[in-house]
């Protein structure tokens, strides 16, 4: 069986790694949240862009040199909304397996500090049975002792 002072140190280490963790999880996700805001405003700004070109693609006249560059323009626009799309998929596909990763290693933290601290818990358990047991085991004798003190007092006196 471990002693009290290891078991302490481990419950200690358990506590520290805990909460390296914890702090590590917060920082990625607040660089996971920059980023998504990042995504959010140039998927925002390419949207913006495409519904320019579907304006500009409305006023020009149809064959006219300015409809056929609307047009081109478009279709390039097109596929990079798409392509911003795919991008943004992606990173929120990461984000969550990122989470979840991050989840699975809170877990795994979490158990080794409460085992850690239900070792220590168990000792302290059977520290107080054991103290009890002795109380109780000195407790008898004590009072037969008194007991005699006191006869043997009267026993004097007499």
């Amino acid at each position: 069986m471990s002693t009290r002072a290891e078991l302490e140190a481990a419950l200690a280490h358990a506590r520290a790694v805990r909460d390296l963790g914890d702090a590590e999880d917060a920082r990625a996700e607040a660089e996971r949240e920059k980023a998504r805001a990042e995504w959010e405003r140039t998927r925002a700004d390419y949207h913006k862009a495409c519904d320019e070109w579907e304006r500009v693609r409305a006023v020009t006249e149809k064959g006219s040199p300015e409809s056929e560059k609307a047009r081109a323009d478009w279709i390039n626009s097109r596929s990079d909304r798409e392509k911003v799309d795919a991008e943004y998929s992606r990173m929120r596909d990461g984000d969550a397996k990122a989470i979840e990763a991050e989840r699975k290693s809170r877990i795994e933290r979490d158990a080794a500090y409460n085992a850690a601290f239900d070792a220590l818990d168990e000792l302290n358990h059977a520290e107080s049975t054991k103290r009890r047991e002795l109380e109780g085991a000195f407790a008898k004798p004590s009072v037969d002792r008194d007991m005699a003190i006191a006869a043997w007092e009267k026993a004097k006196a007499e």
